[in-house]
C-alpha cells in the first residue's frame, strides 16, 4: 500500500479497467464536499467513467501507477482553443507527500502543450486552502472567483 517504497512509478493513459479505481480515488479525495454537485454521486458513475475513458474525446484520463497500484489520476480536456482544463486531480491518501501530485500536474501541463494548449486552467473551491496553496506554489494564479457551481 501507500507505505511501500516507490517501484516502477509511471504515468500512463487510463484504460477502462482503471475506472473503478479512479472512482474510488474521486470519492476519497472529493467526497461529500463536491460530488453531490456532479454526476459522480450516481450508481452509474463507474460505467460513465469507463465511457469517458474509452471515448478519450474530449477528456483525457491519465493514471499514476506505482508498481501494479494506481495511486493517483487526473482528467484533462480542452477548455477553449488555448487552454487545457484540469477537471480532476487526485492522489490517494497513503501516497501523498511524495511528489506524486506534482508529477501528475506537470504531466497535465505537458499533455496540454502536446495538444496545442499553452495555458492550464482549473477550478478549486475557495474553502480548499491546501489545494489553493499547492496550485500557487506550482505557479498558478487566481484569475477569477465564482460564488457557486451553477
Amino acid at each position: 500500500m501507500g507505505g511501500m517504497p516507490d517501484r516502477g512509478l509511471h504515468i500512463r493513459q487510463a484504460v477502462p479497467a482503471d475506472a473503478e479505481r479512479i472512482y474510488e480515488l474521486k470519492c476519497a479525495v472529493f467526497g461529500a464536499s463536491y460530488l453531490p454537485f456532479t454526476i459522480f454521486q450516481s450508481p452509474e458513475s463507474v460505467s460513465y467513467l469507463r465511457e469517458l475513458i474509452v471515448s478519450a474525446d474530449p477528456h483525457a484520463f491519465f493514471v499514476l501507477q506505482n508498481g501494479s497500484e494506481v495511486c493517483g489520476y487526473y482528467d484533462g480536456h480542452p477548455l477553449d482553443e488555448t487552454a487545457w482544463f484540469l477537471a480532476y486531480i487526485a492522489v490517494g491518501e497513503g501516497w501523498r507527500g511524495r511528489g506524486f501530485g506534482d508529477a501528475l500536474l506537470r504531466h497535465f501541463e505537458a499533455e496540454g502543450r502536446r495538444r496545442g494548449r499553452m495555458e492550464g486552467a482549473l477550478d478549486v473551491f475557495a474553502s480548499n486552502h491546501a489545494a489553493l496553496r499547492w496550485y500557487e506554489r506550482s505557479g498558478y494564479t487566481v484569475v477569477g472567483r465564482r460564488s457557486h457551481l451553477c
